[in-house]
């Protein structure tokens, strides 16, 4: 579900149509149904291509997508979190300046990465 549909503030109408036993129709309908808008992370981050296959101690690329779902703009930089993410290990840069997200932009990052082998 992408950020804008998240912010939708109606559901719609409810319209409910019949026919009496005597076939005259009759109809109700209402005006837009409000919903409760859920509380949003103001950033959203998920991974856009991964291989299929990855050796143990090679480096690989992660392209990561980074959205915004405020109704702000902000300048983001994306920090790797070695504490997060248990067996891999970057190469290169740790941290990557994203620049200025309009609010529901996105921004592609591509990282590179070596899997650690297992410890068992």
């Amino acid at each position: 579900m992408t950020c804008a549909a998240k912010l939708a503030t109606s559901i719609g109408k409810l319209d409910i149509v019949w026919k009496t036993t005597l076939g005259e129709r009759g109809r109700l309908q209402t005006s837009q149904l409000p919903r409760k808008l859920p509380v949003l992370d103001p950033i959203e981050i998920s991974v856009a291509s991964v291989p299929d296959h990855v050796a143990a101690e090679k480096q690989f690329g992660v392209a990561v997508e980074v959205r915004n779902c405020s109704p702000q703009p902000m300048r983001l930089t994306l920090t790797f979190a070695k504490n997060k993410l248990h067996s891999l290990w970057p190469i290169g840069l740790t941290s990557v300046a994203i620049g200025d997200l309009v609010p529901g932009g996105s921004s592609v990052v591509n990282l590179n990465v070596r899997r650690e082998k297992s410890k068992l």
